[in-house]
């Protein structure tokens, strides 16, 4: 059998152009991701969306990744915490404390 042609077919079918993907992980792109991140972080949780917004000014791409990362963390802290009170919890049963 041959699949050549099939899988040239799927290949064209999953390609994305790149005016459908502008932005472009330049490596200024990527040290300007990550300092904003880290800007980020470093605000008070309940100011953080005020500084990106004044620090992002009309990046919308630039605003798009560093909200995803700051999500992506989020949920890798949520997931530390959740670990820790189970941890503490089976350790006190163990404990009987």
């Amino acid at each position: 059998m041959d699949f050549s042609g099939r899988q040239a077919d799927t290949r064209d079918k999953f390609r994305v152009s790149e005016s459908a993907c502008p932005c472009r992980m330049t490596p200024e792109f990527w040290r300007e991701v990550e300092e904003t991140f880290h800007g980020a972080l470093a605000q008070p949780p309940e100011a953080r969306a005020q500084w990106l917004a004044e620090s992002c000014r009309e990046n919308r791409d630039l605003l798009g990744e560093v909200q995803s990362l700051l999500a992506a963390d989020g949920l890798s802290l949520e997931r530390e915490l959740r670990g820790a009170v189970i941890t503490a919890a089976l350790l006190a049963g163990l404990t009987g404390s």
